[in-house]
């Protein structure tokens, strides 16, 4: 990881997250099914590919499963330049029982230059894992096994940070991935206690999270990070840090969508999904549970719209406008948006957009 997604060309800046007023005065993804375990890295380099299967984990939970990313996977796939060249990756990653983590085999993996203390650490030689033939049998069968891709990335403002933003995300039950300059002394080793990190201003590395709530107090908001290092870190591989430290020391932050497999929970993912050309009329004749419906654009089951129609990318339409497009009733090369029902230029897919934001 060394190019911030949020400078990618390729990535969508969501301007629907911008400040809002009216959210939720707190939130925690924890309290509503939406957080997944918190993970160790030891003593190897790859807090990214943590905080991308982390943030992958809410995803996942979003779209009603309980599956756990592999950040082993994750390390060995290294889906970062794809992201940042497509906003999108074409790898699906394992899960974490058909891949569990183990650090050895992940320094072995890990073939980031910044890579320094984890040869030392388990006697080995980063980024070697061409060489050890079992290694290699183990990420083709990763690879082979693959349960989820990413397929859409947006990004959010840094340097400075936009604590607003952020909030707005996570109050639609999004994580963050978030990328920060760290003081270490000041967040603290495994073992420190207390749920709260120190402001502070010197810094001596940078170290990447998922952000999975916030909280209004007098002294501004606090955004809650699920780190990777251990239970045993701060309040249960939890703390908290302020607005403040998200505007002075963010460095990236995004959130992300996956393709769901359809039917069998371990089915090999669609990793084109589409949206359907018509809404399902009936949600239980498109196999998900009573009460949902299959999500016309990201494919998985969610809750249906009041109208009991499908939502589409997890939006329901406004009353009166019109959830399968009709490409003849708009100009030539537009077509009526998913939400607003008005006539917007088509998407390069070919797809019709989903108020003004075009989805993969």
């Amino acid at each position: 990881m060394t190019k911030p997604l949020a400078a990618s060309p390729h990535v969508v800046h969501r301007s629907s997250f911008q400040e809002q007023s009216g959210l939720p005065p707190a939130v925690d993804l924890r309290e509503q099914g939406l957080d997944g375990p918190v993970k160790y890295q030891q003593m190897v380099g790859v807090c990214w590919a943590f905080a991308i299967s982390t943030v992958m984990d809410n995803a996942v939970r979003r779209a009603g499963r309980q599956d756990v990313l592999s950040p082993l996977h994750v390390v060995a796939a290294n889906p970062w330049n794809d992201i940042w060249s497509k906003g999108r990756s074409d790898r699906s990653l394992t899960l974490e029982p058909v891949w569990s983590y183990d650090p050895v085999k992940a320094c072995k993996l890990n073939e980031a230059k910044s890579e320094v203390w984890c040869g030392e650490a388990y006697h080995v030689e980063p980024g070697s894992w061409r060489s050890d033939p079992a290694l290699v049998a183990e990420r083709e069968h990763a690879n082979r096994s693959g349960e989820y891709t990413i397929t859409h990335i947006e990004s959010f403002d840094v340097k400075p940070g936009n604590p607003s933003q952020i909030a707005a995300a996570v109050a639609t039950g999004r994580a963050v991935f978030a990328s920060f300059n760290i003081n270490t002394p000041v967040w603290g080793e495994r073992g420190s206690a207390g749920p709260d990190i120190p402001n502070y201003q010197a810094t001596d590395g940078a170290h990447a999270v998922a952000i999975v709530g916030y909280k209004t107090t007098p002294g501004g908001l606090r955004f809650l990070l699920h780190n990777s290092w251990g239970v045993e870190w701060r309040d249960h591989g939890y703390a908290w840090i302020s607005e403040a430290m998200v505007r002075q020391h963010l460095l990236d932050a995004f959130t992300l969508e996956v393709s769901a497999p359809l039917g069998n929970a371990h089915a090999a993912p669609n990793p084109n999904p589409g949206p359907q050309p018509k809404p399902t009329p009936n949600p239980a004749a498109s196999g998900c549970p009573t009460g949902q419906a299959r999500d016309l654009v990201f494919g998985w089951c969610a809750p249906a719209c009041p109208n009991g129609a499908p939502p589409v990318a997890m939006v329901c339409a406004a009353s009166g406008s019109q959830p399968a497009p009709t490409p003849a009733a708009c100009p030539a090369g537009q077509t009526r948006d998913w939400i607003t029902g008005s006539c917007t230029v088509t998407c390069r897919n070919g797809l019709p957009s989903a108020a003004g934001l075009c989805l993969p």
